[in-house]
């Protein structure tokens, strides 16, 4: 079709339209000679909403921009949209072409806003400006719905267009204000000023002058600059800046000099109350060549740092002690004369007692020899008395049921390390690192003086200390009080008495120890009881292993007894043999060196402890029994005739143990231990001698006396401690581990 024809078709259709009701074209048709107009592009039009309507582009801008007009220059697109009947999209795109094209409209935040509305605006903060002398961005923002930036576009274009004139901004950029409104606080603040004769806060001057705080520190720097106040200006805010007049500086500063150089130091609380908001900055900046050093609430100057210093190094010349509380300025509180002293005295040999005695450590390691010797009197006087015996003797009664539970599981916690060591840190293998763990320390009072102790060294020194006090703390202040500079000094002989009574203890019980060990008497009298102890242990634990139906279990646990109680019992007894013939002997006698105790003995002797000695190197636990007797009576211990009573108090006494031991212990394997020792002995009525690899083979003896659900637990936890010793994967042996730890408890109540 060409155009031709399309001018044709239009004088027929307006042809068609001017005549008569019979020829007029129907809607039908003309909606679809608009469609093809459309379709060719000869027609631009778009659709209004219902579709009802067809209007062309142009047509619609200028129906924008006389909606616009009619509404007062500002519109939002969404109630152009409606009122016009087009969608928002094409409302948006057309309003973009009329700014794009009209210098005078602008589309701000989905808004058409016109230069008539533009130049109102200018003129209404104008107004705004010269009724309030000033006005804030934030709250035109509010005000007109509008960005900050078109905000400021528009009073800048109002300065240019001098709508708006003598006006400027603060340096954020947030306020206008007047150049009438600055003149007029600025005198207001210099007249105020002038007239002060102390420190002022900025803020009080701000609020009874009526001055805004933005105008304060620019009026300030202005007036400062013109040098037309008197005084400094402290801080960089309102609410904690203050203005210091010249004279009160004046009379400040020589106060501080004077003071300082009179007294030595300077208490914050008194600057403070001279105006100083910063005492710490002020007296750097007073005395910036000066050593100071500054406490909680004082500064104190190096005269009296040298003045103490100098005190310590003549009390660690002459080993002796002295109160520097009287050298010390009165003001200073507890807590600046500690940290005053622990900045001067660092890494010093000088102790701080009662806050401010200084002791040194020669003078305290006098002391202690002084005290030795007290110690080793009171050493020797229950040795004599043979209290110690008594208290040594009365220790092996009390914690025989814990000593059997420790030889029980001797060899079962070295396989336990072992497995350790074998896994280490690299997940598990002969290739894994040995894991090491730090024994916790405790400190004493005075650390550097006291050595740190290892957790077995604590449990050592504890049960001394506790149990065996052999000299108590009236002792060692009576015998500090001997000394009258001690004693003059209100409870000093208590501090130090507190101080060394762990060391002076663990002397005495170190030589009562010795003194007692020199004692042959002593020394077999507890061999002897350990041996019949032991002997009488092994029987019981050997007709323990004859329950146990297959050969290879007895074996087994046949072995485990040989090589850990039936060792240490030929040790010991090699021991009581070496003291009752006098032979040289190592302090810790082990196993491989009895061959040479043994060729030293006489030969009545000889024979009957090669007899047990062999027995245990073959294994032969029958052997072993037959030669106990024989080799006891060699050795002059006699054994109390068998008794069943005596069995049956044992085996109540090992449970008894066991049960003590299971309620304090944290570690799965020991307590899977414990807990099968505790049902095989509840079952038996025997008890029994294994270690860790014995678990699982004790568990299924027991199986038939324990329920099926007890026994499948205890089972299921055997598993997971194998699984946490033995496992490759670190995954595994910690979700084990977990499992282990959820479970203890419920393991540890099996036994009851």
């Amino acid at each position: 079709m060409d155009w031709e024809e399309i001018e044709k078709l239009a004088a027929d259709f307006q042809s068609a339209q001017l005549s008569s009701n019979l020829q007029k074209l129907t809607e039908n048709n003309c909606i679809e000679i608009v469609s093809k107009l459309i379709e060719s592009k000869r027609l631009d039009v778009v659709f209004t909403n219902d579709r009802k309507e067809y209007v062309t582009r142009q047509y619609l801008k200028t129906q924008i921009i006389d909606e616009l007009s009619f509404h007062g220059g500002r519109m939002n697109l969404n109630d152009i949209a409606q009122i016009l009947n087009v969608s928002l999209t094409l409302i948006t795109t057309l309003a973009n072409e009329i700014q794009a094209t009209e210098s005078g409209i602008h589309v701000v935040l989905g808004y058409l806003i016109n230069e008539e509305y533009w130049e109102q605006m200018m003129k209404d903060i104008n107004d705004k400006l010269w009724q309030h002398h000033y006005i804030k961005v934030v709250d035109l923002t509010l005000f007109y719905n509008l960005p900050t930036d078109f905000i400021r576009s528009t009073i800048e274009t109002a300065l240019t267009r001098k709508i708006i004139m003598d006006v400027e901004i603060t340096q954020d950029k947030q306020i206008y204000y007047t150049n009438r409104f600055i003149k007029t606080n600025k005198a207001k603040i210099r007249g105020a000023l002038s007239a002060i004769t102390k420190p002022v806060s900025l803020s009080i001057i701000s609020k009874e002058c009526s001055v805004p705080d933005f105008v304060i520190y620019p009026v300030l720097g202005e007036l400062q600059q013109k040098k037309q106040i008197s005084g400094i200006i402290s801080g960089d805010q309102v609410k904690t800046g203050m203005f210091l007049p010249h004279i009160y500086v004046k009379n400040q500063t020589q106060w501080i000099h004077d003071f300082y150089k009179q007294n030595g130091y300077l208490e914050y609380d008194a600057l403070v109350r001279l105006g100083i908001s910063d005492p710490k900055h002020t007296i750097k900046k007073y005395f910036p060549n000066d050593d100071i050093i500054f406490l909680a609430s004082v500064a104190v100057n190096d005269i009296i740092v040298d003045q103490i210093k100098t005190i310590a190094n003549d009390i660690i010349n002459t080993k002796s002690f002295i109160d520097v509380r009287d050298y010390l300025p009165s003001i200073l509180n507890e807590k600046d004369i500690e940290i005053f002293l622990n900045k001067i005295l660092d890494n010093s040999p000088v102790k701080v007692f009662m806050e401010t005695v200084l002791v040194s450590d020669d003078f305290l390691q006098n002391s202690v020899q002084l005290l030795y010797k007290v110690a080793e009197n009171k050493a020797q006087m229950v040795v004599t008395s043979g209290k110690w015996l008594q208290l040594v003797c009365e220790d092996k009664i009390k914690f025989k049921s814990d000593d059997s539970i420790v030889k029980n599981n001797k060899t079962h916690k070295k396989e336990e390390r072992r497995k350790k060591a074998t896994s280490g840190k690299a997940g598990g293998g002969n290739q894994g690192r040995e894991t090491k763990t730090k024994s916790t320390k405790k400190k004493y009072l005075q650390q550097k003086f006291n050595d740190d102790l290892s957790d077995d060294e604590n449990i050592y020194i504890k049960d001394k200390n506790v149990d065996h006090e052999l000299v108590s703390l009236e002792d060692i202040t009576t015998e500090l009080m001997k000394n009258r500079e001690i004693a003059a000094i209100d409870d000093l002989a208590d501090q130090l008495a507190l101080m060394l009574h762990q060391k002076v203890n663990e002397y005495a019980s170190c030589a009562a120890e010795k003194l007692a060990e020199s004692s042959d008497a002593f020394n077999t009298d507890e061999l002897k009881k350990d041996l019949i102890i032991l002997s009488t242990n092994i029987k019981i634990f050997n007709e323990s292993i004859k329950l146990f139906e297959q050969e290879s279990q007895r074996t087994s646990l046949t072995e485990y007894l040989m090589k850990s109680l039936c060792r240490d019992f030929v040790t010991r007894l090699f021991k009581l043999a070496s003291i009752q013939n006098k032979l040289q002997y190592p302090d810790n006698i082990d196993f491989n060196t009895i061959k040479k105790i043994l060729v030293e003995l006489p030969s009545d002797i000889q024979v009957p402890l090669n007899n047990i000695y062999t027995a245990v190197t073959k294994c032969i636990i029958k052997d072993f029994l037959n030669f106990i007797t024989p080799a006891l009576q060699a050795c002059s211990v006699i054994q109390k005739k068998h008794n069943k009573d005596i069995n049956k108090q044992i085996i109540f006494t090992h449970k008894e143990a066991l049960l003590k031991e299971l309620k304090i212990t944290q570690d799965p394997a020991l307590a899977l231990n414990l807990v099968t020792s505790l049902i095989f002995t509840a079952a038996t009525e025997n008890i029994i001698h294994m270690s860790g690899k014995h678990v699982s083979m004790v568990l299924s003896f027991l199986y038939s006396y324990v329920i099926p659900e007890t026994s499948e637990l205890l089972n299921n936890y055997c598993d997971l401690v194998k699984s946490s010793i033995s496992s490759l994967e670190n995954n595994e042996k910690m979700e084990a581990q977990e499992a282990l730890k959820n479970q203890l408890e419920l393991i540890k109540m099996i036994p009851d």
